[in-house]
C-alpha cells in the first residue's frame, strides 16, 4: 500500500508538472505568436506602402518620358523645318546676301615666320 500511494503521489506530482509546463508553453507560445502577427503586420504595410511609392514614381517617370519624347518630336520637326531649302532661301532674301561669282580666289600665306620673338 505504501508503494501504491507512494506511486499515486508520483504520478499526481508529474501531472502537476506537466499542467504547469504546459500553461507555461502555451503562455510563450501565445506572447510569440502576437508578437510575429504584430510584426508581419508592420512588414506588410511596410512593402504595401512601398510598394505604391515606387508605383506613383514610376507613373511620374512614364509621365516625363512622354513630355519628353513629344518635345523631342516637335524639335525635330521645328529643326527640319529650319534646314529646309525654302527657309534658308527666305533667310538669304531677308539678309541680303548676295551669291558669289563661280571662282573663288584665296590668299595663299607664304610658308615663313610672321612674328619672330
Amino acid at each position: 500500500m505504501k508503494n501504491d500511494q507512494g506511486d499515486a503521489l508520483i504520478e499526481k506530482n508529474r501531472k502537476d508538472k506537466q499542467k504547469i509546463k504546459r500553461k507555461f508553453n502555451f503562455k510563450i507560445f501565445n506572447a510569440a505568436s502576437v508578437a510575429l502577427i504584430v510584426f508581419l503586420s508592420i512588414y506588410y504595410v511596410t512593402t504595401v506602402n512601398d510598394l505604391i511609392v515606387k508605383g506613383f514614381r514610376l507613373q511620374e517617370l512614364k509621365n516625363e518620358i512622354n513630355n519628353l519624347e513629344e518635345e523631342n518630336r516637335n524639335l525635330t520637326t521645328n529643326k527640319t523645318s529650319l534646314e529646309s531649302y525654302g527657309h534658308i532661301s527666305q533667310r538669304v532674301k531677308d539678309l541680303e546676301m548676295v551669291a558669289i561669282g563661280e571662282e573663288v580666289d584665296y590668299i595663299t600665306v607664304a610658308s615663313e615666320v610672321v612674328a619672330q620673338r
